[in-house]
Order: C-alpha cells, then structure tokens, then sequence
C-alpha cells in the first residue's frame, strides 16, 4: 500500500510545474518540510513520544517559511486525530492537544510574519487570497482537485465537473457495495480524501488552467490524494496481489507518459522563451518600452508571464530601458497565430491587437487574454477586451523618450 502511494506521487503530472519554473521550488520545500511533520507527528503519536512531537512542530515551523501554502497542516492533523479519536484510539482531551499545537505554530507563524513585513498573507495579496465567490471557484476547483487525484489533459471546465462528480459517486458507491466487517479503513479513506482537500483550500481560488497556475500547489494536497487512491484500491479490488498490481502499473505508467508530455512542454517553453530573451539585445534604448503583448505560455508551460524586466536586467550591464511595461498577452501561444497591431507605428497612446489564426481543422485556436501586469509599479496601462482582439490604452507615454513594441511569437516587432 505505502509502495504504491510512492509510486503515484513518484510520476505525478501536476508536480511538472515546480521543478521546471525555478521560482515555485518553495513550494517543493514546504511540502517536503509539511510531509515530514505529519510523518514525524504520526510517529510520536503512536509511541506517546513528546520529543518527536515537538521536532514536528519545528518541522512545520520550517515549512511555514518555506510557502504559506501549508497553512492548511493544521485542519489536515484535526482530520487525522478525529479519526483516531473516533476509532477509540485516543482520548478528545490528547488529540485536541495535538490540533491546538499546531494552530500555536499557525498563530505564531503570522505574528512574526505581520511583525517583519506588515501583512499576513503574501503571494497574490489578500484581496485574491481571500476571494472564494462562488464565481471564481466554479473556474478552479474541478481542474484542482482533478490535478490531485487525476490529471487530465483537458481544458473542459465542465467536462471535467462531470468526470469529478462521476469518480466521486463511483468511489462512494464502491464502498458501500464491498463493506467489510472491519468499519476503520472507510473511516480512514474518508479521513485521508478529505485531508487532501483541507490541503488544497490555500489554492483552491487559484489557477483555472489545467496545468499551470497553481498546479506547483498540489505537491501537499496530491501526496494525500494519492494515499487516498492507493487505499481506495487496496480496499475495493478483490483480495490478490495481481490484479492490485495491473490497476498500479496503468496507473503509474499513464501519469508517466502525461509526465513526459508536460515536460516536453516546459523544454519547448524554454526555446521559446530563450529566442524572445535573445532578441531583447536588440532592444532600443528607452526610458520606458511598453509590451503590448507578451508570451505567456506554450502549451500550458510559463514562458515570460512578467519577468522580461528582471531577465534585461540580468542579462545586460545597462538594460535597454529604466522599466518595461507589460500591457496584454496571449494566453496561449502558438506559431501558427499572427498578431497585427493598428496603428502600426509608436506615437499613440491607444493601440488594437488583432489575432489571425491559421489552425488545423479540428484543433482549437488559441485566445487574446486581455490582462495587464504593473508589479512593484504604478499601472501604466488598460486592456480590455478579449478573443480575437483587445485594445491597449498606454498611460504616462511619451514618444520623445518612450518605445513601443510587441511579441509576435517570440519575434520582437519595434513600431517606427
């Protein structure tokens, strides 16, 4: 049962994202940080050990700093003592001691987080953080959740409700057809799914894209999802090593090959991005140079969402601006779409995308995102719209002394 739970983990799609994109390797450290104390706490629990239980609390102090996205632990260890205590394995008294333990750290964690930088919460900001309306979560949370049980290569939000809700009856429905006389392993199932949930709350209103944006979140939440589909195997299939080992072997093999897939993603990505970070040598010298797109992602792999200021400066003694601007970008880029931008030279401070598609039949044609990016700065810009086309409106623009250009794939086009 634990070798296959590893073995799931091992090859788990979803955990592409962090290894390939260096700056969501604190995700990885926090949830090796928050599995080691849940480890370390399981320990000390089942050997009435205080010493181990309090190298947990250090652990998950540990992880705490690494990524809030582990502020969740505390709601995962309720679950766990709850199952003990209602398996008659601990008393409520000592298993509300462990939960209170935890919330300590949690608490004492934010403290000194609002001590030493002034907020609570980091990431994307409290406002974003805290936004779990109902008309963000039907965006998010099948293809979450679908990424820490199953993933899927599909962008069919709804699709992906229905397959969700399916699983979901068919596992319920499993367990009550093969109940057995022992009532802890259902207990213990139901405990472990929804541990994997509680870990996910953190990003549950983030990331609707099925691979990336929040995808680097699911190393905590996967890690009991797995468990829990390991269980749900060992618990539903009929009694025999063989058949428990042909569902394990396809499942491992499949979230392999998906594995492989995403990370041939990430390395076109990469070219992708390298040709756009060369070019930017080219660049005019400007006190501002407004994007008004950037290449966001290639199939569903980061590429440059908002760090073309940082690579320019990085890359050059002098970088060839005081600050770009990103203004729109495509949301998924593709070789085959072209974009024409009107008017098609600088001295405007309002300009149109128009995206013209030539995609194979049968395939879909990817989409203008209008956003706009204006980190650690004032807003420089507007974009509205969305589809085929969005306008860009260019605040603070100078022509004497700013530039204007956009990312046609990853080609730089400089308006005259």
């Amino acid at each position: 049962f634990p070798a296959i739970a590893a073995l799931w983990f091992w090859v788990w799609p979803s955990h592409s994202e962090p290894v390939c994109w260096i700056p969501a390797l604190t995700d990885v450290a926090a949830a090796t940080f928050g599995l080691a104390s849940v480890a370390t706490y399981i320990r000390g629990r089942n050997r009435s050990n205080v010493w181990l239980c309090g190298a947990a609390m250090v652990l998950y102090g540990i992880a705490l700093c690494a990524k809030e996205s582990v502020i969740a632990l505390p709601g995962v260890i309720a679950l766990y003592e709850g199952s003990r205590w209602w398996l008659g394995r601990s008393t409520l008294k000592t298993s509300a001691a462990g939960v209170a333990a935890y919330g300590g750290m949690l608490l004492a964690y934010f403290q000194g987080r609002y001590m030493l930088l002034g907020a609570y919460v980091g990431g994307y900001g409290t406002a974003m953080h805290t936004d779990f309306s109902w008309e963000r979560l039907q965006w998010t949370i099948s293809p979450n959740l679908m990424n820490t049980f199953l993933p899927l290569p599909m962008d069919d939000v709804h699709i992906k409700n229905w397959i969700l809700l399916t699983l979901l009856a068919v596992a319920i429905g499993g367990i009550l057809l093969r109940w057995r006389k022992s009532a802890e392993s259902p207990i213990i199932i139901g405990a472990t799914a929804l541990a994997a949930l509680v870990a996910f709350v953190p990003a549950l209103n983030l990331g609707p894209n099925f691979i990336t944006e929040g995808q680097r979140f699911a190393y905590l939440p996967s890690a009991f999802g797995v468990i829990t589909m390991a269980a749900l195997c060992v618990y539903l299939l009929p009694p025999g090593g063989r058949t428990l080992a042909a569902v394990s072997a396809y499942v491992a093999i499949a979230s392999a090959g998906l594995l492989g897939w995403y990370n041939t993603n990430w390395y076109d990505a990469g070219k992708v991005a390298r040709k756009a970070v060369r070019g930017m040598k080219k660049l005019p010298e400007a006190r501002r140079f407004y994007v008004l797109t950037t290449t966001k992602a290639y199939r569903e792999a980061f590429i440059l969402p908002h760090s073309l200021d940082t690579v320019a400066k990085l890359m050059t003694e002098k970088p060839p601006a005081e600050a770009m601007i990103m203004t729109g970008a495509v949301n998924y880029w593709d070789p085959s779409v072209k974009l024409a931008v009107n008017p098609p030279s600088a001295g405007s401070t309002t300009y149109t995308l128009t995206m013209t598609h030539d995609v194979e039949p049968g395939k879909t044609a990817p989409r203008l995102e209008a956003f706009g990016i204006g980190l650690f700065a004032e807003p420089l810009f507007e974009a509205t719209g969305g589809g085929d086309q969005i306008q860009v409106v260019l605040k603070g623009y100078d022509p004497a002394t700013d530039k204007v250009g956009y990312l046609d794939g990853s080609e730089w086009v400089i308006l005259p």
